[in-house]
């Protein structure tokens, strides 16, 4: 996402939302909200070759707009930076922990680890996600599975989603 930049777009009449809803349907841009008609403002993500040509479109059409994210990659990187408060030493049974943000595979060998370590937690595949990637769950069941009331839990079922893979993580290891 080097050179990636977030626009907040702040349309003020149908017209204005109307033709954000045609630069929608353009694939290069991502749109981070959606156009509804009491949309104060609209976010769009812009690949560095498109940046100035959204900003003539927006500008010749008299439509207001900020740089709300001047540098994506520059957000992500600050993401994978850990807490510098932390004091949580990394497991040697799994990668987690929860003071940093990890990849997929992080969050997979720990469910691993968790099922290998209690006899009351096993894991299931539940599909593929549009990128191909297995969908697993992680079951905790103690005395009479199938016979109680359940809660079901999920994280990370959005792209951008980034605390709730930690949430649910979190909650498994308490």
């Amino acid at each position: 996402f080097k050179g990636f930049q977030v626009f907040r777009v702040s349309p003020q009449t149908e017209d204005d939302r109307n033709y954000i809803k045609v630069l929608e349907r353009r694939p290069y841009y991502d749109f981070w909200s959606e156009v509804r008609k009491d949309s104060a403002t609209v976010d769009i993500m812009t690949p560095p070759e498109y940046i100035h040509q959204l900003e003539t479109d927006l500008e010749v059409r008299g439509i207001s707009y900020e740089v709300m994210i001047p540098d994506v990659d520059a957000v992500i990187q600050l993401e994978k930076i850990a807490a510098l408060s932390s004091k949580e030493v990394p497991s040697a049974d799994h990668p987690m922990t929860w003071d940093t943000y990890h990849p997929l595979e992080d969050m997979y060998a720990f469910l691993d680890y968790l099922e290998n370590t209690y006899d009351f937690v096993t894991t299931e595949v539940i599909g593929t996600s549009g990128e191909g990637r297995e969908m697993r769950v992680a079951k905790v069941c103690k005395g009479g599975c199938g016979n109680k009331k359940a809660v079901w839990i999920d994280g990370g079922i959005h792209a951008r989603e980034w605390i709730s893979p930690a949430t649910v993580t979190w909650m498994l290891r308490e």
